[in-house]
């Protein structure tokens, strides 16, 4: 099923690595003509497992541009304090999906089950995210937000 997201945790520069995931959606990005907005705090570190940090990332990264609306827009916000950081993740979308926010975590749950089937989208991205914050022990959630925008909030 799914094996354990702990593993070896080091410090790490929160916002070098937030801002090398960043670099790799770029051309996705471009391609979907989306705006991006970054307000990322220079010193951030926090206590993490890098490479599950990085998959996380990566996994909020792909589910904002997969559903962002065409020419829509995204915002990427890094905060930290001493030892916790919150990474927040907003896009614009055509319509918010039509269930409770939380449902948005469940394994193999697809807001639009139609639309990205040709794509080979599990649904299962979200839930793995979900499953990292767990292990670091931090808290993941998703708010609707007005004119179509959906944010996930991690803190760490």
């Amino acid at each position: 099923d799914e094996k354990t997201m702990a593993g070896d945790v080091e410090d790490i520069p929160i916002r070098s690595l937030v801002q090398t995931e960043i670099n790799a959606y770029r051309e996705a990005m471009r391609a979907k003509n989306l705006t991006l907005h970054c307000d990322l705090d220079d010193t951030v570190w926090g206590q993490a497992d890098r490479e599950q940090l990085e998959k996380l990332v990566a996994i909020l990264l792909d589910n904002a541009v997969s559903y962002a609306n065409e020419s829509g827009s995204m915002r990427i916000r890094l905060r930290g304090r001493k030892d916790h950081f919150t990474l927040q993740m907003e896009n614009t979308c055509e319509t918010l999906p039509d269930v409770p926010a939380e449902k948005l975590f469940e394994r193999f749950f697809r807001a639009d089950k139609t639309r990205y089937q040709s794509e080979g989208k599990s649904g299962i991205g979200l839930s793995i995210a979900k499953a990292i914050v767990d292990a670091q022990g931090g808290t993941i959630e998703a708010n609707y937000l007005p004119e179509n925008r959906i944010c996930f909030t991690v803190k760490i």
